[in-house]
């Protein structure tokens, strides 16, 4: 399914997975990624009936690091600027790249469609 360099990225990923949260947007994101074996804890914004603010902070209280896999469409992009500002407002250390490679090497806009 993957190339070399998208081989390699899913590496990475399941490396990083033991150290960080993922932040994805619903079920079929988490289905997705389980499904290329990347085992991790999730926080499905969608599922939450809480504030991108709360929601920041009670990842905060966990974790320090956090991996965004959002959609690439203008809801997951908007979301994407919003979380991140409350993360990091909250000491957590960010990493978008992950998602935004990953979507790009399988000519995906959406998580769920990897």
């Amino acid at each position: 399914m993957f190339n070399a360099e998208g081989q390699r990225l899913l590496k990475k990923l399941r490396k990083e997975a033991k150290e960080a949260i993922f932040i994805i947007e619903g079920k079929k994101d988490k289905e997705a990624l389980e499904s290329l074996d990347v085992d991790a804890d999730f926080f499905l914004l969608c599922r939450q009936n809480k504030s991108l603010q709360e929601s920041a902070e009670e990842i905060s209280q966990k974790y320090k690091r956090a991996i965004l896999m959002l959609d690439q469409d203008k809801q997951g992009k908007k979301m994407e600027k919003m979380i991140t500002h409350y993360l990091q407002r909250n000491g957590v250390k960010v990493n978008r790249r992950f998602g935004k490679r990953l979507l790009r090497l399988a000519n995906s806009n959406t998580i769920e469609g990897i």
